[in-house]
């Protein structure tokens, strides 16, 4: 075999590598950090159960493993290359243009539409159950206060971490070796994946797939940070604060 074969069938394999291993690092990140680490920490010392149930502890545990996840997946790559490469990576190497003022809203109105035509076709999918409400927390949240955090634990957190994690390592990794189609739809089955409902996977599947064009053609994570803020922070209205006007906006 000749040394030009070598190379591409190397170069090949690393590709398929990339492809399956890139997105089961990112997973196995995420389920190590929530259920050994976050999940051993509460049984080691019980007298956390408590508090992690409380407004507060929700906050501070969903941060936590956002942040531990991030430096799980992120720092064997800091360690093997350098900094600079990193920060460009996670797309953050960019300032953000202008365009973050109205971008990332004309998104959410195109991610809409799409959701709604989304929404209709999953009816006639036996095995989606599309009246499953996805679990956000924050169920018996009544005081000021409480809803401040969970403002914070929904629509500041997860656009930042989640951003990071999938539109800036995942998405950056594979860019790396394939081309913006392949990547979108691998990262964007991934972050489907995570969500561990069909309902909810269609749904941030095709989110996905917007965060990951902005990602594309802005050449940096800023502008996907907006957009999944405003689509968390629209869904923290119809959830905790339509209801307190009396508009029952969410069966």
């Amino acid at each position: 075999m000749s040394a030009s074969s070598d190379t591409k069938a190397t170069r090949v394999a690393r590709g398929y590598l990339a492809i399956a291993g890139e997105p089961a690092w990112v997973l196995f990140a995420f389920f190590f950090v929530s259920v050994f680490v976050f999940g051993g920490l509460v049984q080691a010392f019980p007298a956390l159960t408590e508090f992690v149930q409380t407004t507060l502890g929700q906050l501070i545990g969903g941060a936590l493993i956002y942040v531990l996840v991030v430096i799980t997946v992120v720092l064997p790559v800091l360690i093997v290359r350098k900094r600079d490469y990193v920060v460009k990576l996670l797309g953050m190497d960019k300032k953000p243009g202008r365009n973050i003022l109205w971008l990332p809203l004309v998104i959410w109105l195109a991610y809409m539409g799409i959701t709604i035509v989304a929404a209709i076709g999953a009816q006639f999918l036996p095995w989606v159950d599309t009246d499953q409400v996805q679990d956000v927390g924050f169920d018996d949240i009544t005081q000021p206060m409480e809803y401040i955090l969970a403002f914070f634990a929904l629509v500041i957190i997860p656009p930042i971490a989640e951003e990071l994690l999938f539109r800036g390592y995942l998405f950056g990794r594979l860019r790396e070796r394939f081309g913006f189609w392949v990547t979108a739809i691998v990262t964007s089955l991934t972050f489907g994946f995570v969500h561990m409902q069909w309902n909810v996977g269609i749904d941030t599947f095709i989110l996905s797939m917007f965060l990951c064009y902005l990602r594309e053609t802005t050449g940096s994570i800023w502008a996907s940070m907006v957009l999944h803020s405003i689509k968390n922070g629209v869904a923290y209205f119809l959830l905790f604060i339509g209801p307190l006007l009396g508009w029952q906006l969410i069966q």
